[in-house]
């Protein structure tokens, strides 16, 4: 998502470019709690292919609204992904969300 928005900022379409990131999963707070989230390196452009070295042509700096706009598509297929396999299960009535080890288990959050 994050590369198809960096293409549509540069005008590129897939064929024509690439972009690249590094993600990296932390597993701990800084009180060594449990907290579980990603650290994310992205690139601020693409390397439009040529026949002989990738050119690196940058986008624009995203807007507030542009990129509340990426984090909610994101967050929302994260979601769906991990409900699909069976990772993260929603509760109707609370509406809570609850991520298992593998295993389905519901809690009721609120």
């Amino acid at each position: 998502m994050i590369t198809r928005h960096l293409l549509d900022q540069t005008g590129f379409k897939a064929f024509e470019a690439d972009s690249g990131a590094v993600t990296l999963i932390q597993r701990f707070g800084s009180a060594v709690n449990l907290n579980i989230h990603l650290h994310c390196l992205v690139l601020d452009g693409v390397y439009r292919r040529t026949d002989g070295e990738p050119v690196f042509v940058q986008a624009d700096s995203p807007t507030d609204e542009e990129l509340q706009a990426l984090l909610h598509k994101i967050i929302t297929r994260l979601m769906k992904l991990l409900t699909r396999r069976g990772v993260l299960v929603e509760e109707e009535e609370g509406g809570g969300i609850e991520l298992s080890g593998g295993r389905r288990r519901r809690r009721r959050f609120g």
